[in-house]
């Protein structure tokens, strides 16, 4: 599961200590973890994901019930296009981290807290030097107006 949120375009690199395998079991049953390694960064298809599970010889009956409990947990994504529910993996920040509010419990922030401090920020978020977010115009243009004091 760390190696597969590990390939996302923001990554979940692994830390000395391991924590980052504490967190991932505190948010994620076993059969989840294992779902949403074959979910990715882009929306799929219920049928999408039924198939690359098929292909490994696992069927779960109940699949979209999983995917909605997931969701509510805060592990993946749903994107409603045309009615039809698209599901995704969630990055750790912004994504899995934020998700986690409400839920939060001592022992998952002091996790999440030591995960940021070991290796999160120095070896994933900060790495490039480019924002995770960053306003990109789409044929349009954006003029700074940036007043000065004179």
């Amino acid at each position: 599961m760390r190696f597969h949120l590990d390939s996302l375009p923001v990554g979940f690199p692994s830390t000395d200590s391991n924590v980052e395998i504490d967190i991932l079991r505190e948010l994620f049953k076993p059969d989840e973890a294992y779902i949403a390694t074959k979910l990715s960064f882009f929306p799929l298809k219920l049928k999408q994901i039924r198939r690359k599970l098929k292909k490994e010889g696992k069927a779960f009956e109940n699949l979209e019930l999983i995917l909605e409990e997931m969701y509510k947990k805060g592990t993946i994504a749903i994107k409603k296009t045309e009615g039809e529910k698209l599901y995704s993996n969630a990055m750790f920040v912004v994504g899995l981290y934020e998700y986690q509010l409400g839920r939060l419990t001592p022992n998952l922030v002091s996790n999440i807290f030591k995960y940021f401090k070991e290796g999160y920020f120095e070896k994933e978020y900060n790495l490039t030097g480019i924002p995770q977010l960053r306003t990109i115009p789409v044929n349009e243009s954006i003029s700074p107006n940036l007043p000065v004091a004179t």
